[in-house]
């Protein structure tokens, strides 16, 4: 399978995640979005993609243009540049295969810690179109791990009636419910400080916030000391 990254040009977070990628059994590397530096682009396969929108409609009309692309694998892995894979994946379609819990309990607890704002409303609006459309208890695949999609199946999405409706949708668990319907139940992974003892032991994923990024960055080089074919 491909490994797709949508891109915004920031940090170097990609340079180590495309390096933790030796955990991921992958082909190709697609960059969708800003040109990336460091990267040694005749090992990554670059798309110029003019982000104009909101992040959640850049992302769909990203992964839209993947999907419609004959040159990428039927299946790909979503990736972003703060993805981090700490251990070997052996079987992506069941590993990857990862949900956070009921939908709506996740909802209530996101809108206590962080407010009812665009991205809550989204995740409430994406459950309750998955009722409408007979998935009474929908589940949450807003993980920051990597994710995997088929082509044709993501596209299908669109033509429901009420998807291109929600102005954030949740796209992963749309897709989740309606094509994997389960998986593994895990906790987020994404950590908005790092003082070297929040990943636990046989973690196989972690993400971060921009202030957790300069004190993970360290661990991060110690864990992939080598550079990737990826980089220049």
């Amino acid at each position: 399978m491909d490994v797709i990254y949508p891109y915004i040009k920031g940090d170097d977070e990609i340079i180590y995640s495309l390096r933790s990628l030796v955990n991921l059994p992958h082909n190709n590397v697609y960059i969708v979005g800003d040109k990336p530096e460091g990267i040694d682009l005749n090992n990554v396969c670059y798309i110029p993609f003019d982000q104009t929108k909101t992040k959640y409609k850049n992302t769909t009309e990203i992964i839209k243009l993947i999907c419609n692309n004959s040159a990428v694998s039927d299946d790909f892995i979503l990736m972003n540049d703060d993805f981090f894979i700490l251990k070997p994946i052996i079987n992506p379609k069941e590993e990857l295969n990862l949900y956070r819990g009921n939908a709506f309990n996740v909802y209530e607890h996101y809108v206590q810690k962080y407010g009812n704002n665009g991205y809550s409303k989204g995740m409430l609006e994406t459950a309750k179109l998955l009722q409408d459309l007979g998935v009474n208890e929908p589940l949450c695949y807003e993980l920051h791990t990597p994710f995997i999609f088929n082509k044709s199946k993501f596209l299908n999405m669109f033509d429901i009636k009420g998807v291109n409706d929600i102005l954030a949708l949740h796209k992963r668990s749309l897709y989740g419910n309606l094509y994997l319907k389960g998986g593994t139940s895990m906790k987020d992974v994404k950590i908005f400080a790092f003082s070297g003892t929040n990943i636990e032991a046989g973690q196989k994923f972690v993400s971060c916030s921009d202030t957790a990024w300069p004190n993970l960055k360290i661990y991060l080089q110690k864990l992939f000391n080598q550079k990737s074919k990826y980089e220049v």
